[in-house]
């Protein structure tokens, strides 16, 4: 299993409000939490 960031679930939260709490905007705002947070984080 992949552990997830806090960014991801920061862009699940922002997705499911956006959009009213359609699965595809939760889906949607994760997919775009997980791609700030790679590219955000310092590589360790």
């Amino acid at each position: 299993m992949i552990a997830a960031g806090p960014r991801v679930g920061v862009g699940a939260v922002g997705g499911t409000v956006l959009t009213g709490g359609s699965a595809v905007g939760t889906v949607g705002g994760a997919v775009i939490g997980g791609i700030i947070g790679n590219q955000v984080e310092p590589k360790k």
